[in-house]
């Protein structure tokens, strides 16, 4: 199928790079190579502890947070830095059975291994026990998904992997911590192949139907050197057998988890109420500190690969779509007026504004901060960081909105009567 094939093309090729490269070139390669963790790959949705990598059962790694370099370690005690509490904060609030967008650096890796997601509920005993994770692991997937770009820096080639993982819907309300596991992954190179790394998101289940038992999805068949964590905890891995297309054994196909493992049915401890201008209601603002005084791209969730930008500088200018290039005309700094926050864009120094009007179609374009309603806008949270932009019009709820539904550079961005659709929904990815 597709995926072997595109696998295949990249293992043959770097194979063969390898096998015609001199040993003292690979020598000299590999004493000039950078930060490991450019070599290696993290969860970037949910949105993590913090975007940085970790080795199983490794105490210590270089981390890296959003692409940029930070000397210094942290510590890694497994299954998810168990001495870190809670995030009573966290954005990432789902319903049990939710099927949610989740995505991975690529960091250059095309060849593969496979990814397993385990989630535990932090209000049990065990929620800290590499046992508890490796009881309640619940989906197992290829590293090598939907390729999308990230939208700013981010690894070492601005690119993740991207799919749909549906959470059990065998799970109480309450407190959880979602695992993501990379093992398996094949290296061409002399050094042998990677290790397990892993990082974690803290997360928040409240309602969907409960149901007494989950049905693993069967395990995929990916191009991977290791079928189970733990094979290639040591790094460089060196399993005897060479990377090609496994059936995953992490876990047996037809297994049924029981609600017993997540606490039982019903129950368990709700989360608090989502800041106003969450997703419940186009309310103040405030402080909510996932967003207040950072600066981001912006994309909207029908075409991500795109940027908000602005045509210019001055009064006026025209704010449309186009291709992510980094430059300052597409990053926008969050504000909080108390009642709402301004986008202000970082080159020009002036707020996204909608043109004075109170009907449809209305468009966005930069203009000096002057505090009024029409540079105001309401978050509504969708979860993995993205938001619905709400602005009120004269009484009216008008969401900033990707003109027709369009997905082509230069398509305009206006106000439009907000209904919550892909076309007014916006990634934020930190600039």
């Amino acid at each position: 199928d597709m995926y072997k094939r595109q696998v295949s093309t990249q293992s043959t090729g770097q194979i063969a790079m390898v096998s015609q490269t001199s040993l003292l070139v690979v020598l000299v390669v590999l004493s000039l190579a950078v930060d490991v963790t450019q070599c290696h790959s993290w969860m970037v949705n949910p949105a993590p502890f913090r975007n940085a990598e970790c080795r199983v059962d490794v105490p210590g790694r270089q981390i890296n947070d959003f692409g940029r370099i930070i000397i210094g370690t942290m510590n890694c005690g497994g299954p998810c830095e168990d001495n870190r509490p809670f995030n009573d904060g966290t954005p990432n609030r789902f319903q049990r059975g939710q099927s949610i967008r989740v995505s991975w650096l690529r960091n250059g890796h095309g060849l593969g291994g496979a990814v397993r997601w385990s989630i535990v509920n932090v209000d049990r005993n065990d929620w800290r026990s590499k046992q508890a994770f490796n009881e309640r692991a619940f989906a197992v997937e290829c590293f090598v998904q939907n390729l999308v770009d990230c939208g700013g820096p981010c690894g070492t080639d601005n690119k993740r992997y991207e799919s749909n993982l549906r959470l059990p819907n065998t799970l109480p309300d309450g407190k959880y911590r979602l695992q993501w596991i990379w093992f398996g992954g094949p290296d061409p190179s002399p050094n042998g192949n990677f290790g397990d790394y892993y990082n974690c998101a803290d997360l928040y289940i409240q309602g969907g139907d409960l149901q007494g038992s989950h049905r693993v999805p069967d395990m995929p068949t990916c191009y991977t050197v290791a079928t189970r964590v733990g094979e290639c905890a040591a790094e460089p891995c060196r399993t005897g057998e060479p990377a090609s297309f496994k059936k995953m054994q992490e876990i047996p196909d037809g297994r049924t988890i029981g609600s017993n493992l997540w606490g039982g049915s019903g129950g368990g401890n709700p989360p608090p109420p989502p800041p106003q201008g969450g997703r419940d209601a186009p309310g103040p603002f405030g402080r909510w500190y996932p967003l207040t005084g950072r600066t981001f791209q912006l994309h909207p969730l029908n075409v991500p690969d795109l940027c908000l930008d602005s045509v210019g500088g001055d009064n006026g200018a025209i704010i449309q779509l186009w291709g992510c290039h980094n430059g300052n005309n597409q990053k926008w700094t969050v504000e909080d007026t108390g009642n709402g926050i301004v986008l202000v864009n970082r080159q020009s120094g002036r707020a996204l504004d909608i043109d004075f009007g109170t009907e449809p179609g209305r468009k966005a374009q930069l203009w000096d901060r002057h505090g009024g309603t029409n540079q105001r806008f309401h978050i509504r949270d969708m979860g993995n960081y993205e938001y619905g932009l709400v602005i009120d019009q004269g009484g009216s709820t008008m969401g900033l909105d990707v003109d027709g539904w369009g997905k082509a550079p230069g398509t305009r961005v206006s106000q439009w009567t907000y209904h919550g659709g892909a076309n007014q929904r916006w990634l934020f990815t930190a600039a």
